[in-house]
């Protein structure tokens, strides 16, 4: 039935890019915060969006 419907089962997302603690361990290419990042009212609605969706596990970095 749903064969050709993707699901996102796990989502890694990266709330911000604004970060100056430049740890050794971290693969990001934070720095300053990017023009495009989302609002938390678009925020809430990805989340709404992904548990629609079927989404599991979402695991939140970032900030």
């Amino acid at each position: 039935m749903f064969k050709d419907r993707f699901i996102p089962v796990s989502v890694v997302w990266e709330t911000t890019l604004k970060c100056n603690m430049r740890c050794i361990h971290c693969g990001s290419s934070a720095g300053i915060k990017r023009r495009r990042e989302l609002t938390t009212k678009e925020g809430l609605q990805l989340c709404k969006d992904l548990s629609r969706l079927g989404t599991r596990l979402i695991s939140l970095m970032g900030g």
